[in-house]
Parts: C-alpha cells; sequence; structure tokens
C-alpha cells in the first residue's frame, strides 16, 4: 500500500475515504481535538499542518486542502449523526458486483424510501430482526412538503436508540440509483490502496471481513476474505440516511479539475503586475483597455468615489483575479453594479478589432468533449468502474443544441435536432463577452444581488447611463419569493406552459428534453446568479467558457475549494468582493479552524501579497458608530460621506438615552440552552428600551407600523437569545396598537414585527436603529473584579449617561480626556493584519466588527452591538476580560457612552429606562427637547 501524495481525478478518490470511516469510532463526539488521534480518524498518511498561504504546484494544492477537507468532512458526518440519523428501515441484499475495492449492493426495499435521493451516505447496520421494533424514545419530526402526501416523514432518533450500540457489523454506503421498490449503494469490500497499519488498522479489516461474509452467497466477482459464511436468518440489514453529499463532492470536484482551469496559475499565487493600477484616492476616470459609450462611461464617473473608480479600473483591466475590500457602508454592491454595467456594454478599440479573427460557436460531440476536458469523465484507460463527475451531475441525457441566435424556438428544428445529438455546448468568446456570472456564498446574499440587479430604482446603467434592469436568472433553490419571477425553475415553467409542451410531446419526433430550454434560457441572461454551490448544479454544467467573467460577492465568507467551485466553468476573470475583517465561512470542525481551513480565498491571496482595491468612503454609518471600527479593525482608513455628517437639526438622539451610541452596563446573568446561551435580564432591558423607542416614533404624523418596524433590528451571537428575544418582543411590544387593531379588523392585515436575528444571519444587511444582546457574564478574571459593582469597575474620572447632567466644570475636565484619547488612536491603530484565531465565539473580532457596524444612526449594545442605535446590554466583567472587547468599552467610556445599569438584589426594575429618563428631566431642562416634533410627546407625557 502506497503513502505517496495521492492524485485526485475522480469521484472514487473522495468515496473511498468516507466509506472507510468507522460509524462508532469515528465519527463521535469526543471534543479531543489532538491532532494524532484526528489524523487516525480520517486515516491520512502524514502529519496535519496548517494550510498554507503560499502554494506553487498542484500536487502541494491537493495534499495542502485535502486533509483538511478530509477532517471538515469527519465532523460534518459526525454532526449528521448525532442530529439528522433517520430511523433504519429493513431491506435485503439481492446482488453484488464487485469493481477494484468496491462493492454496488443492490438491495430490495421494505417500505419505500422517498427521503433517500442518489448522492446520499448512507449507514448500513446488520442486526437482530424487529431490530426497529427496539427503538427507545423514539423522536418523530415532521417536515412540510408543502402538502404533497406523496412525501414520507422524515423520522430522527434520540441518542438512546440501539442503532447507536457499537456493532462491527456495520458499512457507510453511497446511494448511487434508487428505484421502486429498489436501492443500488456502493460500499467498501476491500481494503484501499491507501491502507497501511497506521491509516486501516485491525478493526478496520475485521468491519470490512465481517460485511464480506454478510453478502458471500451474492458476491459475484470475488471470494470474501477467510471461510465464507451462510445467510444468517436471525439477522437482518437495516438502512438509515445520514447525509447528503452533494456539496461536499462539488467541492472536492474544485479540487481535483484546478489542473484544468485557466486560471490556475493565479491560484497558485502568481501575483499580478501592479504597475498601472489607478490611485484610489486621486481617480477621478475609468482606465480600461477596452472601448465603453461615453455617455455610459460619464455617468460612472459622476456617481462613483475614486475608490470606486479605482476598483472598476483596476479589476477589469487583464485577465486573472483582483481582490475588492468592501467595509460596512463603502458601497461594494454599487461597485458590482457598475462593473456589470461596463462588462455588458465593453466593446474592443477599433485599432484591436482588425487584428482579432470573431470565433465562431461550436457545436462539440459529448465524445469530442470528453477527450477535450477529461478531468469531468476520469481516465479512459483505467479500468476500474468508476463513478465521474459527469455522473454526478444528473442522470438526464443532456441535449444542449448551441442555435446561432440563441432562439429556443429553433430546437423544434428536426433537422437540427437530429444532426445535433448529445450535444454540450462550449461558448466562444464573441458569447462569453456579454454574459456575467456571480456568485455568493448563501441564498440570502445572492438574492441580495438578484435584488439590486431588478431593481426600479437600481438595476445597472445602460449605454446612454440611464438605469436599467439587464435579464436577469437566478438558478438553484430557496430563492427569495420576491424573486420567483426570475428563477430559472420559474423560467422553465413559465415556457412550458406558454407553449403548450405537454402537447408537443405527443410527437416524438418534437419530443423538447428540458435540458435544452434551460441552455437557451441561460445563454439569453446577461446576469446568472447562484450560490457557489449551485454553479455546481446539473443546469450550469454544461456552459464551459460560456462566462467571461465571474464576480463572487461576500467571497470571504466562503472557504477556498467552495469558491472553486465556480472556477470550474472556464472564467478567465475572476473579482472577488468581500471583506477580511468580517465574519468568515462557517467550518464545523474546531480542528479545521485552528489549521486555517476557515480561510477564504481572497484572504490567502491577500497573504500572499495580491494588490486589494480597499474601499473607503463608507454611507451608512452616523461618524460616532464608525470611529471605533474605522480605528479598531481598519486602521483608521474608513472616511465618512458627507451625507454621514450632516445631521438633522432635530432627531430622537437629542436625548441622553437615545444618543447614537450607547453602552448599556448591566450586571445580569446568563444561562445555557441546549448548546447555546440565553440572558433574560437582557431580554428585559431590551424591550424597555424598544418600548420607549416604538412609542417615540409612534408620535410621528403619518408613520405606519410597518415603517416602524422597518427602522429597528435586535441581534445576538447566540440563537438561543435570539430567539427568546423574538418570542418576547412579539409579546410585549406593540406597534401602534390602536392603528394595528384596526388594520387587523380590515381583511386580518398582517401585523409587523421587529426583526430579529443572530449576528452571523444578519451581516450584509443594515437597520437605522440596531440593539445587541451580548449574552455572556461568566467572568473568568480576578476574584477583586468579580465580586466588585460595574460602578467600581469604570474609573472615576469617566462620566457616565447614567449620571447626567454633569457638574459643567467635570465636563470640561473630561471633554479634554476625551479629545486626547481620540488624537492619541488615530495616530496608533492595533496591528490587527495577521490571521489571529480568536480562542471565544463572543471574542471572534470579525463577530464584533459585524456586530457594531449594521447600524445607520444609532447603536444600542446590551451586551453586544447593534445597527444604527447603539446600545451595549452585556456585562462589561466578562467583556474586560477579552481584549477586543476591552478595547471596545475603554472606548465608549472614554468618548462618554457608557450607560450604568443598576439592579437591585440582581433584579432590574420592569420600568427601570422610564423611570431613569422621568428623573432625568426633572433634574435637567428640558424646554428644548419640547421643540423636537420627535420627542415632543413622549417628554410632555413623562413629566405631566
Amino acid at each position: 500500500m502506497s503513502n505517496t501524495n495521492p492524485k485526485f481525478s475522480t469521484l472514487d478518490d473522495i468515496l473511498v475515504r468516507l466509506l472507510s470511516f468507522d460509524f462508532y469510532r469515528d465519527l463521535i463526539q469526543d471534543g479531543n481535538d489532538n491532532l494524532k488521534l484526528i489524523q487516525k480518524r480520517i486515516k491520512w498518511h502524514s502529519p496535519l499542518k496548517p494550510l498554507p498561504s503560499q502554494i506553487t504546484n498542484v500536487e502541494d494544492y491537493h495534499t495542502s486542502f485535502f486533509s483538511l477537507f478530509m477532517v471538515e468532512c469527519l465532523e460534518i458526518l459526525t454532526q449528521s449523526k448525532y442530529n439528522d440519523l433517520t430511523l433504519p428501515v429493513v431491506v435485503e441484499p439481492i446482488s453484488c458486483n464487485i469493481s477494484g475495492v468496491f462493492g454496488s449492493v443492490t438491495f430490495t426495499l421494505s417500505q419505500p424510501l422517498l427521503d433517500f435521493s442518489a448522492g446520499d451516505l448512507v449507514f448500513l447496520h446488520i442486526s437482530k430482526p424487529n431490530f426497529v421494533n427496539l427503538k427507545r424514545d423514539i423522536n418523530s419530526k415532521f417536515i412540510n412538503h408543502n402538502g404533497d402526501s406523496t412525501k414520507s416523514v422524515l423520522t430522527e432518533m434520540s441518542l438512546s436508540h440501539p442503532i447507536y450500540e457499537d456493532n462491527l457489523k456495520h458499512c457507510l454506503g453511497y446511494v448511487i440509483s434508487i428505484m421502486k421498490n429498489r436501492i443500488l449503494v456502493k460500499i467498501l469490500l476491500l481494503p484501499p490502496k491507501f491502507a497501511t497499519p497506521e491509516t486501516f488498522d485491525d478493526r478496520d479489516l475485521d468491519r470490512v471481513k465481517a460485511i464480506q461474509q454478510q453478502l458471500s452467497s451474492i458476491l459475484s466477482t470475488h471470494k470474501p476474505i477467510g471461510n465464507s459464511t451462510i445467510k444468517n436468518a436471525s439477522e437482518e440489514w437495516h438502512i438509515s440516511k445520514l447525509i447528503s453529499l452533494t456539496t461536499i463532492m462539488r467541492e472536492f470536484k474544485g479540487l481535483c479539475m484546478l489542473e484544468h482551469m485557466p486560471l490556475k496559475e493565479y491560484l497558485l499565487t502568481k501575483v499580478p503586475e501592479n504597475k498601472d493600477s489607478q490611485d484610489p484616492d486621486t481617480c477621478k476616470e475609468l482606465v480600461l483597455d477596452f472601448e465603453i459609450p461615453k455617455q455610459l462611461k460619464k455617468t460612472i464617473e459622476s456617481n462613483y468615489n475614486s475608490g470606486q473608480l479605482s476598483a472598476l479600473s483596476n479589476s477589469l483591466k487583464n485577465t486573472g483575479i483582483s481582490l475588492i475590500q468592501g467595509p460596512p457602508g463603502t458601497g461594494k454592491t454599487t461597485t458590482i453594479m457598475g462593473i456589470v454595467s461596463v462588462i455588458l456594454y465593453s466593446s474592443l478599440p477599433s485599432n484591436k478589432k482588425k487584428n482579432i479573427k470573431e470565433s465562431q460557436k461550436r457545436l462539440v460531440t459529448k465524445s469530442n468533449f470528453r477527450k477535450k476536458n477529461f478531468w469531468f469523465f476520469g481516465d479512459e484507460n483505467d479500468v476500474e468502474d468508476k463513478i465521474t463527475f459527469d455522473e454526478l451531475q444528473s442522470d438526464e441525457n443532456y441535449d444542449y443544441c448551441s442555435i446561432t441566435d440563441h432562439n429556443i424556438f429553433d430546437c423544434f428544428n428536426k433537422k437540427n435536432s437530429k444532426n445535433n445529438e448529445n450535444k454540450i455546448h462550449i461558448g466562444s468568446e464573441k458569447q462569453s463577452n456579454k454574459r456575467i456570472l456571480i456568485c455568493a456564498p448563501s441564498n440570502a446574499a445572492i438574492d441580495e444581488i438578484v435584488k439590486r440587479l431588478v431593481s426600479p430604482d437600481g438595476g445597472i446603467f445602460d449605454a446612454n447611463g440611464n438605469r436599467y434592469n439587464p435579464t436577469v436568472t437566478r438558478v438553484g433553490p430557496n430563492f427569495n419569493e420576491d424573486l420567483r419571477e426570475y428563477s430559472l425553475q420559474t423560467k422553465v415553467k413559465n415556457w412550458d406552459s406558454k407553449n403548450n409542451l405537454s402537447t408537443i410531446r405527443g410527437d416524438r419526433s418534437n419530443t423538447i428534453k428540458k435540458p435544452t430550454i434551460i441552455m437557451d434560457i441561460l445563454l439569453n441572461s446577461e446576469v446568472v446568479c447562484s450560490t457557489l454551490s449551485g454553479c455546481g448544479s446539473k443546469e450550469l454544467h454544461g456552459l464551459l467558457n460560456c462566462f467571461d467573467t465571474l464576480i463572487v460577492d461576500e467571497a470571504t465568507q466562503a472557504v477556498e475549494l467552495s469558491t472553486l467551485i465556480p472556477f470550474n466553468l472556464g472564467c478567465k476573470r475572476a473579482i472577488l468582493v468581500g471583506d477580511p475583517c468580517q465574519l468568515s465561512a462557517t467550518v464545523c470542525s474546531k480542528v479545521a479552524i485552528q489549521l486555517n481551513y476557515d480561510q477564504s480565498l481572497f484572504k490567502r491571496l491577500q497573504l500572499c501579497g495580491y494588490p486589494v482595491n480597499f474601499l473607503k468612503l463608507q454611507y451608512r454609518m452616523d461618524p460616532l458608530i464608525t470611529r471605533f471600527p474605522s480605528m479598531y479593525f481598519y486602521q483608521n482608513q474608513l472616511i465618512n460621506a458627507k451625507e454621514t455628517t450632516s445631521a438633522p437639526e432635530e432627531d430622537w438622539r437629542q436625548f441622553p438615552l437615545l444618543r447614537p451610541t450607547v453602552f448599556f452596563a448591566l450586571d445580569s446573568q446568563e444561562s445555557m440552552s441546549d448548546t447555546s446561551y440565553v440572558n433574560e435580564m437582557e431580554v428585559d432591558l431590551v424591550c424597555q428600551l424598544l418600548d420607549i423607542i416604538v412609542e417615540i416614533f409612534s408620535s410621528i404624523p403619518g408613520i405606519t407600523e410597518e415603517e416602524i418596524s422597518k427602522k429597528i433590528a435586535v441581534i445576538s451571537p447566540y440563537a438561543a437569545q435570539a430567539e427568546i428575544l423574538k418570542n418576547t418582543i412579539s409579546q410585549r411590544i406593540k406597534i401602534l396598537p390602536t392603528l394595528a387593531s384596526q388594520f387587523r379588523a380590515l381583511a386580518g392585515a398582517k401585523t409587523h414585527q421587529i426583526y430579529v436575528s443572530t449576528v452571523d444571519g444578519f451581516q450584509g444587511m443594515e437597520k437605522e436603529i440596531i440593539i445587541f444582546s451580548a449574552v455572556r457574564t461568566n467572568y473568568v478574571g480576578n476574584r477583586k473584579a468579580r465580586n466588585s459593582r460595574i460602578e467600581d469597575l469604570t474609573s472615576r474620572s469617566i462620566l457616565t449617561i447614567n449620571s447626567e447632567p454633569h457638574d459643567p466644570r467635570e465636563a470640561k475636565k473630561f471633554s479634554k480626556l476625551t479629545d486626547e484619547y481620540l488624537r492619541n488612536i488615530s495616530e496608533n491603530t492595533p496591528d490587527l493584519t495577521t490571521n489571529v484565531i480568536d480562542a471565544s465565539f463572543i471574542a471572534d473580532r470579525r463577530r464584533i466588527n459585524v456586530a457594531i457596524t449594521r447600524a445607520c444612526s444609532n447603536l444600542f449594545i446590551v451586551g453586544t452591538f447593534l445597527f444604527c442605535l447603539i446600545s451595549f446590554l452585556g456585562n462589561p466583567r466578562y467583556l474586560l476580560d477579552h481584549k477586543h472587547w476591552s478595547a471596545l468599552y475603554n472606548h465608549y467610556a472614554k468618548t462618554g457612552s457608557i450607560f450604568i445599569c443598576k439592579t437591585v438584589n440582581n433584579s432590574l426594575d420592569p420600568k427601570f429606562l422610564r423611570n431613569w429618563s422621568r428623573e432625568y428631566l426633572s433634574r435637567s431642562p428640558y424646554k428644548k427637547l419640547l421643540k423636537n416634533k420627535y420627542l415632543k410627546d413622549f417628554v410632555t407625557k413623562l413629566v405631566s
């Protein structure tokens, strides 16, 4: 057995690893981060190493990524074992064919497996008859299938089920196909080629032997290890679904196809030349290597700032990979819209047109396509019967016929269909010039792009510089309902209905296959939008070289292998847009994170010295909100646009409690909720604050319930806290109660609730007012601080909001302290450029940055930061023990933004904030506030 670095080329290269996992020994939740033990569990031949930044060849790339990819796969499968494993179903093996180290086993089913699909990873288990009925404490989970009664109910088991009791007679399997009463599963029947005593020990061999012996009577081409045994009538086979491998396989496919990607040399850290780059501080015009209409150029130059113009010019000059960093509120989506506008209306300079011969569209037969693009299909000289990536895409036989005019009605042409059977479309340069692929890691992120492209007041600019909505197709499921008309699924259905395809199908000679319609819809789209994983779908499988430019939004939220999926489509220019200072990709394995697997392609290239186009002019946040993140996360590079610095003469922020940034320091207690945390005192304070905000907004003439709810969001780093906040707020906070009751009386109109989310779920979004609940309180510092009051933890030189109004002399002295602090931080910013891993979930600097940059007008931190109204409801004892939170609290303290909430006997007065407001007005002149249209009614009610 070989220990040399493996070469990956087909689906079997990953299956042999996954199917070798021991369900009971390898898929375990033991929390052990020992690298040697993890290495043994993934059956890897060499020590696990951190992912390097510099990778110079394909072999090193494969080796560096694959081991960490397997570590992540191990954790994904482990979590699925304990959270998603379905109730076992009795099956019976009837045939088995061996090919290489695999066996393809056909099982008959005791009942339909409608929740299973080809491409699933399943758990096969041999035990006594009636094993399913021995279950203890079964938890049934009913899934809504939109009223489709043909769908079965997925049933999950508790950990007390006997299936979790160790048994040597088991294996993992890969579902190849499912028929009405049969299922074909691929399993491991021989030790794999990579097996050594260190990677594949005696227990692994015994498992393989046990399965061979169970299948001995039906094995067709190979004798089992040892003595064959007769089928034991006292035992039965059972099958449970573990997980779908779709995303895992698509990421692995990207790894395999690196060798053949047009951008390979850039992925292997070839740093592009930067000699003609435009300066973001001085760039006033678009500088391009091609021509665009004069009016379009003029419009973009008048609507975009110098940093955005520089980013457009630098990213559109050549082929290769470009990086655009867009901190919060700097208009990165607007920049993407500009890039789309320029590309769609670009043309070669007249002096170059004469030297370039137009490429013609080519129809390539599938056999020829297989030769030219062998990495899709595997090595034809390999005698083993391997599953290839082509087979992974779909069981449909693609019939993509390239029509010169992209006229989908031409597919009715009998002659054309006959002469061009079994075709896959390969685009020409001319075609790809006018088509753009935009991707993002999540459905929510790509839907935001689609919304901008199709918005009546958004979209892109046409040749005349006017707003224009391009032809957009959204590929993939789980799209926003408001965007249904732009989905590929809807467009195919509408085409089918419009052309009465069902009646046409009656004539076999005129049969139109669905993939043909899909291809022509995509070829007629100016912009195709998809998630990164969706780019590996069957819909886009045949669309090679049809996109000149790939744009990846939120590129820093994806692991590198996910980003490689759209690179498979042959783009020669890729533009990665994101912000490495915000949240990175979601990675399940803590070990993989420690070894840098959560690092994005954007970040890796940046660490290699790739030039980054930095957008620095921010349009979102009030300057007081911007000040800390600019200083702490962006080295004071963020600049406030004029729109943010011109504060209105009247607004609600003139009241001390509602200033742009407020950190509510609360001495509270957290509690565990399953694997998450909650803090009920913070929930109470959030509701008190919301009650005041809603009351103030409700007094504005003409404002509606919907307008109020759209201004506010409440966020928390913990899902359990977000859930309790959502439930409590819906019960306690009534927006415009009188009007709301009238609305409900009219045709049962829906009520509008305040948006509540986790911080991670809110990335990329914004609201006028943000309230962030930090939750955590357990202090790990010294005993003196633990037993002190919050007031004692804050220096006496610090003036807090709750003690206002201040003595004028003290206020003047404090103002000097603030000015001195701001001067110092402008000259000495922290160095956070290194790829440091933050140990704690809440202390992750990227999560903090996201939380405190969502607000436009006010940020209230109740344990953490929120959008727009900055208020911090949280326990500084816990937070001060973490470097980033300590810096944040210190900043708010020295800028007079701390509000200390006093508790009595570890409880908070239900009307604490309202009572404080009343007391404040009793000792402070308030006549000026009575002239404020936002505060007049609120103040009058408190003082009356």
